[in-house]
């Protein structure tokens, strides 16, 4: 935690070093990301919307942290995924 009157810097997600991992990512990996996010992280959710089983999005998610080292259930985590999902998705 900073100490009071710290200036907190928020820094873009090429700052952070992610344009490696955004080469890891594709379309259906951004699917899964942006559709997880936009379910509230809600696996069940998710496999209703796009007509996906449970296991299915749980292999998505699996594969997505193999590939990027980080955890889409973790929050955190996700907020970063969804803007290398969005940078991808914009190029």
């Amino acid at each position: 935690m900073p100490k009071p009157g710290t200036q907190i810097q928020l820094m873009h997600a090429r700052d952070l070093g992610f344009e490696v991992a955004n080469a890891k990512l594709d379309s259906l990996d951004c699917e899964t990301i942006l559709g997880f996010a936009d379910c509230n992280m809600r696996v069940n959710t998710l496999s209703r919307k796009i007509y996906v089983t449970r296991n299915g999005i749980e292999y998505r998610i699996r594969r997505i942290r193999k590939r990027t080292g980080l955890n889409p259930k973790n929050f955190h985590d996700l907020c970063r995924l969804v803007e290398m999902a969005k940078e991808v998705a914009e190029s």
